[in-house]
């Protein structure tokens, strides 16, 4: 009998063991799918954010946007990437052009060459190089110079690619295109190639591969990537860049929401070669923001000034073979006390090959770099957009063009900045891809390993499925539990009998939820009578003050909302959000008050409560709209920004702002426009009356002003007109082909005319001042705020008549945000300028296939717009154009063409 239990003891015990280790192995399994799955509802809502900026943006593929980057199933189809090939045999090239698909490898393919003497090749760079020094300190180029950089690189265009080439980079559909070069022509811009319509490097997404001849000691193992991947952040290693020290802050601040993809580390400090050399290798991505000098007497000495010496060239190569050099590294050279003008050397391309020559040797991946040193506000914008992208699923070179088309969307196409990042590396690959793919096989893997733990044909049992042979373990794993039970149920019992009056009392949510749905609704005495309710009920909830304050704002009964906006702040339960809108009342009340100083002061304030919350920055930047102190204005808004990426009318605003300053610095423009007056002026009085033009069909360059939009009532909101009229003037820009009239012009223009903008509310005066300033259509603005109600009411006035040509009322609640009235106000406008001003133009010379028309860029003619013929089946396209003219391909319709025929857009 003993014999047997000792033989059940010893059974049980194996048991026992083998449970545990089931148990074990199946935690760890239940950890891996939940971090799975926490990383795929990550990305998805990372994914979703990134279709929507694409949705704003326009991008030209927009499955990118919709992708899903789920680490656990994601199985990514095969690309089409458009490859071209250049090599260099003496005085010729030999190009090949072809598609085809990731992973793909072509047997045959034909090959063309062309005749180019180097000598040309160096003057297309010299003019490239002379264009770009014309930028001045900010990096701002005039729409002159813009357009010869265009000229430029169309003649590159012409002069590197023959026909066929020409027609493959055309009609090609890939995204990417991976360039494939001799390293004896980096030194050409190949991204500033122009196609007649775009430049390359915004046509596409793309990467450079440089064949060499070279030792590669790098070419061996590729990296392993981490999960996460490990990213190494070294900012501002001299300590005199506080641009590149803040890139790096804000990128480390970026990453540590993401962990689940990247663990990054930043060093501001000691960053010595010793160390970089030491930890490179222990990371996947390294981001570099500082200096990088360049010796074009000896290239190999080039490098990263870090906090003592130059971490050159030659050192990353001896880096090579030791160990697995990082997958990418990011070269981010800034500069942020730039007083002189560019100086862009005519070799320019050399600067960055010569470091990325050395990291993409020695094994690195991709190597994103920048041709000259740039503005730090720009570039640490560029750096951030592009792990925005590469993290939420876009390729390298994706990520590229998409950081590309944020800053000429934020900054505009003059500020040249965006032409200045180019990548060493194949654009299509995916980091987000590859590491998805590394954990669905390491899943497998264990999943596997699992089943191989488990006898043939037995099935593992869940935790509660196992045997146990101890009865008396079992009575006492029950106790307590039962125990606890006991103790709630006389808990629960308690409560209920004696204590629930008082919970009732103190759960105020309910009501809470009623006074917001109340005030949004925009009935006030319902509102106000919940408040009161609220307060009987717990008189130390915020949000009851709050929302009376707001009311009697709106009302227009400033010492009542000051009152309630006091108590507010002083009620000890509620939110840091509603304690910072008490402040954004209080400054309200003091700025209609024309108490400016003390209306900051609380706007501080209301930053110092919710330090999240992108309202007191832009309180206190609208309010300072006319101290003159315009940089501490754009200082604000970028930090509104930052807090608020996807509100649009921040950044019009900073549009205008940042247009402002550069005027203030660019003499030559104030003096253009200072005769540019002196010539309104003069011509004022003796100009003779307008001959109406012959051709009545063809449209006439479209150009507006607006005056301030006028305000009646009190709005919540610290500048509400401006932000509305930002909004709208940026739609008009954006979407339609009108040309709006410059604010400095019209400052100037007022400035000599003795005229302040309140006499502009005069119509007469308003549209003598629209024809002096050549502008055809006026848009006046009204916001009346009246209780629950904003109404706002915009005119369209044609300046030569005085008539109306569109005219739009709109009535919206009090607490719906400015950013949704510029958005609805903006559409409706669009879709009436549009039917009201068509854009039309006659067929003025047919040559073979191309038809000439008599309309360009400055009517509003785009490359890509359609017109169709008037009385005739015919469609056609536009491929070009200039100022006064631009020139259509038929792709619709046999019938035959003639000159003087009429054309509408389609």
């Amino acid at each position: 009998m003993e014999e047997d239990n000792e033989k059940v003891e010893t059974r049980n015990s194996k048991l026992e063991t083998r449970n545990l280790k089931l148990e074990t192995r199946n935690s760890e399994l239940e950890t891996r799918n939940s971090k799975l799955e926490t990383r795929n509802s990550k990305l998805e809502t990372r994914n979703s954010k990134s279709g929507t900026r694409n949705s704003e943006s326009g991008t030209r593929n927009p499955e990118l946007g919709t992708r899903n980057p789920k680490l656990e199933t994601r199985n990514s189809e095969p690309e089409n990437v458009l490859h071209l090939d250049v090599t260099r045999v003496a005085d010729r090239l030999k190009i090949i052009a072809y598609e085809q698909l990731t992973g793909e490898a072509g047997t045959v393919r034909h090959y063309e060459e062309i005749p180019i003497p180097i000598d040309t090749i160096n003057t297309r760079c010299r003019e490239i190089a002379e264009t770009l020094n014309k930028a001045n300190r900010q990096g701002c180029v005039s729409r002159d110079i813009l357009t010869k950089l265009r000229e430029i690189g169309q003649v590159f265009f012409d002069d590197l690619f023959t026909y066929t080439v020409k027609e493959k980079l055309r009609k090609s559909a890939a995204e990417h295109l991976m360039l494939n070069l001799d390293d004896t022509l980096v030194h050409i811009p190949w991204e500033l190639l122009h196609d007649g319509k775009q430049f390359l490097c915004l046509r596409f997404s793309m990467g450079r591969l440089v064949r060499t001849r070279q030792n590669v000691p790098g070419s061996g193992k590729s990296r392993e990537l981490g999960n996460p991947l490990k990213m190494l952040i070294l900012a501002d290693p001299g300590g005199d860049l506080n641009g590149a020290y803040a890139e790096g802050t804000q990128l480390r601040d970026y990453i540590d929401q993401n962990q689940y993809i990247v663990n990054a580390s930043l060093r501001t400090d000691s960053i010595t070669r010793d160390y970089v050399r030491e930890k490179i290798r222990s990371f996947d991505f390294v981001h570099y923001a500082g200096h990088s000098d360049y010796d074009q007497e000896n290239p190999g000495e080039s490098g990263w000034r870090l906090s003592s010496g130059t971490l050159s060239a030659q050192e990353i190569m001896k880096m090579a073979g030791t160990g697995v050099m990082p997958s990418l590294i990011f070269s981010n050279a800034c500069q942020s006390a730039r007083t002189e003008g560019w100086n862009i050397k005519e070799h320019f391309h050399d600067e960055i090959f010569g470091l990325a020559n050395a990291f993409v040797l020695s094994g690195v991946k991709h190597y994103v770099g920048t041709f000259w040193e740039i503005l730090d506000e720009p570039s640490r914008r560029f750096a951030l957009e592009f792990y925005q992208e590469l993290l939420s699923g876009r390729s390298a070179g994706a990520a590229v063009r998409h950081a590309r088309e944020m800053l000429i969307k934020e900054y505009g196409e003059e500020t040249i900045v965006w032409a200045s990042y180019l990548l060493y590396g194949d654009p299509a690959f995916n980091y987000i891809d590859r590491i998805s793919a590394t954990l669905h096989e390491e899943n497998n893997a264990i999943s596997h390993e699992s089943d191989l733990h488990a006898s043939p044909g037995t099935k593992i049992r869940a935790q509660e499925d196992f045997i146990d042979f101890s009865e008396n373990r079992g009575k006492k794993r029950n106790r307590p539990g039962k125990m606890l039970l006991g103790a709630g149920i006389i808990l629960f019992l308690i409560l209920a009998l004696w204590g629930y009056p008082g919970i009732l009392k103190k759960n105020t949510l309910e009501y809470e939820q009623a006074v917001l749905a109340a005030y949004n609704a925009g009935n006030f005495e319902t509102a106000l009578s919940l408040c009161q309710t609220l307060e009987q009920t717990n008189s130390q909830v915020r949000l009851a003050y709050v929302i009376r304050g707001d009311i009697y704002l709106r009302q227009g009964k400033l010492d009542a909302a000051q009152t309630e906006y006091r108590q507010a702040i002083q009620a000890s339960e509620g939110t840091k959000q509603e304690k910072a809108r008490a402040f954004i009342g209080l400054g309200r009340v003091a700025s209609v008050r024309k108490e400016t100083n003390t209306a900051l002061t609380y706007y501080r304030q209301a930053t110092e409560a919710n330090p999240k919350s992108e309202s007191g920055y832009m309180s206190r930047a609208l309010l300072m709209n006319d101290t003159g102190d315009d940089k501490e204005r754009l200082k604000l808004l970028v930090k509104a920004r930052e807090l608020s990426p996807d509100n649009r009318l921040i950044t019009s605003v900073i549009k205008d702002i940042r247009k402002k300053i550069l005027l203030s610095q660019d003499h030559e423009k104030q003096e253009r426009i200072n005769v540019m007056v002196k010539e309104l002026l003069e011509n004022m009085a003796s100009s003779p009356p307008e001959i109406p033009p012959s051709d009545t069909w063809t449209s006439v360059p479209l150009t507006l002003w607006m005056p301030d939009f006028k305000t009646q009532g009190y709005a919540t909101q610290e500048g509400q007109d401006r932000l509305i009229a930002a909004g709208i003037a940026n739609a008009l820009i954006e979407q339609s082909r009108i040309q709006l009239v410059e604010r400095a012009l019209l400052d100037k223009l007022l400035e000599e005319l003795k005229l302040g903008t309140s006499e502009l509310t005069d119509r007469n005066t308003a549209l003598s001042l629209g024809k002096l300033l050549a502008a055809r259509l006026m848009l006046s603005g009204q916001i009346i705020c009246s209780g629950p109600q904003t109404q706002i009411c915009l005119r369209v006035i044609e300046t030569e008549t005085g008539l109306i040509s569109a005219a739009i009322t709109e009535t919206f609640g009090g607490s719906v945000p400015p950013s949704v009235l510029a958005d609805t106000l903006s559409e409706n406008l669009l879709d009436k300028l549009k039917k009201r001003y068509p854009l039309r133009g006659m067929i003025s010379e047919i040559k073979g296939n191309e038809i000439i028309l008599n309309i360009g860029s400055k009517t509003g003619v785009a490359i890509g717009q359609r017109f169709r013929v008037i009385n005739n089946e015919a469609m056609m396209e536009v491929v070009s154009m200039e100022g006064d003219r631009s020139v259509a391909k038929v792709i619709k319709g046999k019938k035959v063409l003639t000159e003087r025929q009429r054309i509408e857009i389609f």
